[in-house]
């Protein structure tokens, strides 16, 4: 169970490199900078468009609320003029947007299967392919409510999106399980980044069944939106939406 407030704190808590400011914004800023640089050793393209995703997202400062913010995303990252690379951005817009589409639970679950009837039709005009399978790897990934454990949950959503017959994209869902699960492979540490460091290290690893690339993305895109190593704040909220 996942209430709207923590949904929203994973959005929050993927880019916070900036200690000494709590403007999304501005960290967003900097996280574009550092994934631009080659020499950091991040995929540049893709990291950068999730600092747009997220950028956009918190484009209305008079505003606190995700859905309106989304709709204002949605706008600024169909107009090409902004710089956004428009179509991923979207999506990632009509995702989380319909995972908040119902205001009367706070159950992720209960509003991603809301969000899944959303973007199979094609008359809201999300690109339903992709916004489809973020909604079943979040929803799976809260599919055992007997466990709160990030890790156990996944191994559930890799058995379930590897099984052609639940209907999922396989192999998109199947990555994600796999940079989440191995973004908490270490359970000595609590450190992000320590895990990320270990996350880039297996996924870079053919040998353990992971698709290396995508889930190398994952790991740089992450791993430096946690790129000040002087605070820890973000680190609970980071494991908020898939927890308790």
């Amino acid at each position: 169970m996942a209430p709207q407030s923590s949904l929203r704190a994973v959005v929050i808590g993927r880019s916070m490199s900036d200690s000494s400011s709590t403007d999304l914004q501005d960290n967003l800023v900097i996280c574009r900078s550092v994934v631009e640089d080659p020499d950091v050793g991040c995929i540049d393209i893709w990291a950068w468009v999730w600092a747009a995703v997220l950028e956009c997202a918190m484009s209305d400062s008079s505003s606190t609320d995700l859905q309106d913010n989304l709709v204002i995303c949605r706008s600024v990252v169909e107009d090409p003029d902004v710089g956004c690379i428009d179509i991923w951005a979207w999506v990632w817009a009509a995702v989380l947007e319909c995972a908040m589409s119902d205001s009367s639970s706070a159950d992720l679950r209960d509003n991603l299967v809301i969000c899944r009837s959303v973007v199979e039709d094609p008359d809201v005009g999300c690109i339903d392919t992709w916004a489809w399978v973020w909604a079943a790897v979040l929803e799976c990934a809260m599919s055992d409510s007997s466990s709160t454990d990030l890790q156990d949950n996944l191994v559930i959503c890799r058995s379930v999106v590897e099984d052609p017959d639940v209907g999922c994209i396989d192999i998109w869902a199947w990555v994600w399980a796999a940079v989440l699960e191995c973004a908490m492979s270490d359970s000595s540490s609590t450190d992000l980044q320590d895990n990320l460091v270990i996350c880039r290290s297996v996924v870079e690893d053919p040998d353990v069944g992971c698709i290396d690339t995508w889930a190398w993305v994952w790991a740089a895109v992450l791993e430096c939106s946690m790129s000040d190593s002087s605070s820890t704040d973000i680190q609970g909220k980071q494991h908020v939406p898939l927890g308790s």
